[in-house]
């Protein structure tokens, strides 16, 4: 077994070196994440990859067509419970989409920065729960063509799925079946395959281009503190220019928006979910 290499932290410079070689020469952008937590995960994975420094890892991207996508997979912070915050669920459950719902045939949820998957199967299970699948469609994006591979084979471990289990439980507030939503594959479990109706994996860059459109709920719960001030602002216009008026967007309780912005208003305070003017 080969030992990993020990890397030294990687300096300001070379990380700036990092992101604009893979932008200049992939067109993906990095620049947005926060400098510490992202100089970390690069440390963990030039460690994991037997990579030296930056040029190394450059000149390594030239020759290794999948470095890329196993970077790009390994540098985003995995979501790490389904029904995490069972408040959340419970409220988004019970109020925002019988609110939206009964105002509207159909709704459009995107969640955008997605990763290994838990929040989105959290959603899945409650329109499946509530008979709203084809009723809401939604939108799964990243940056990571590996992340949604990931999240469209829906494989977590038994360990996982504990946590899982236990979230819904407090979720429902009753003893229930939540295993009922995966299949055993072994010394894994798959998540039952119906629970993706009407769903589309969609590979965006971190800020898009081009954002969806129409969209009624924005589901992107404490990625921000992942990125910079100034990308954090940017992603918001993202979100504010795809969402219908009226429409949703839930941070996560680990953050906030300020009050000056003038396209968001306060909807619930506890769970930082708020509304688009």
């Amino acid at each position: 077994m080969q030992e990993k290499m020990s890397v030294d932290f990687l300096s300001n410079t070379d990380t700036k070196l990092l992101i604009d070689g893979i932008k200049r020469r992939f067109t993906v952008d990095l620049s947005g994440y926060s400098t510490m937590s992202f100089q970390r995960r690069i440390n963990v994975f030039f460690a994991n990859h037997n990579i030296e420094d930056t040029s190394d890892f450059l000149q390594r991207l030239e020759k290794e067509n999948k470095l890329l996508k196993f970077f790009l997979k390994d540098i985003t912070v995995e979501e790490t419970e389904m029904f995490r915050d069972p408040e959340f669920w419970i409220f988004f459950a019970n109020n925002i989409l019988i609110d939206l719902l009964s105002r509207k045939e159909k709704i459009t949820i995107w969640m955008p920065e997605s990763t290994s998957g838990e929040d989105f199967y959290s959603l899945a299970i409650i329109l499946y729960e509530k008979s709203f699948n084809n009723r809401v469609n939604v939108i799964v994006s990243s940056n990571s063509e590996l992340n949604l591979s990931s999240i469209k084979d829906g494989i977590y471990t038994p360990k996982k799925m504990e946590h899982n289990k236990q979230n819904y439980f407090r979720y429902k507030g009753f003893e229930t079946d939540f295993m009922s939503y995966c299949n055993d594959i072994g010394n894994k479990y798959q998540m039952n395959a119906d629970l993706k109706t009407n769903t589309e994996l969609l590979l965006l860059n971190s800020i898009p281009s081009k954002s969806p459109k129409n969209i009624d709920v924005v589901i992107c719960r404490n990625k921000f503190l992942y990125y910079t001030s100034e990308c954090k602002e940017k992603l918001l216009n993202v979100y504010s220019a795809s969402l219908n008026k009226g429409g949703f967007l839930a941070i996560g309780i680990k953050e906030s928006i300020s009050e000056t912005r003038p396209d968001f208003k306060i909807y619930n305070e506890n769970e930082q979910i708020y509304i688009k003017k």
